[in-house]
Order: C-alpha cells, then sequence, then structure tokens
C-alpha cells in the first residue's frame, strides 16, 4: 500500500490486509467479530493482534479515526 499524501509505503500480510479492507464501513467491534470468523482465532486474541493493527495505520496516516458524535 502507498499513502498518497505522504509517499509512505506499507506491506501487510492477509490478515493485516484483510483487517484494512474492513476499516472503511466497520467498527472494531465488527471488524474483530469478522476476523474471528474468517481466520477462527480466539476473539481475545483477535482483539490484541486488531487493535495493534488498526492503531499502526492509523499512526502511519492509512486509516483515520471516526469520532462518535
Amino acid at each position: 500500500m502507498i499513502n498518497r499524501r505522504t509517499g509512505q509505503k506499507l506491506v501487510l500480510n492477509e490478515s493485516g490486509f484483510f483487517v484494512w479492507k474492513l476499516c472503511e464501513d466497520s467498527t472494531v467491534e465488527n471488524v474483530i467479530k469478522k476476523v474471528v470468523e474468517e481466520f477462527g482465532i480466539d476473539e481475545k486474541e483477535a482483539e490484541e493482534q486488531i487493535t495493534d493493527v488498526i492503531e499502526s495505520l492509523y499512526r502511519r496516516g492509512f486509516i483515520e479515526k471516526e469520532e462518535n458524535p
């Protein structure tokens, strides 16, 4: 992936790319649920890993956080 604003490049594995694709139209909770269903991993493990992936994507400018009104 390339951040068009910064030119920064990022390579994701299959699960990281899956999470990134889900971020556009989902809450973190929904992303966790879908990852658990897709990859058959423990929900607590998924929550920790997904939180790390999402925070990393956010810090690098590949996703933006949407604040609840």
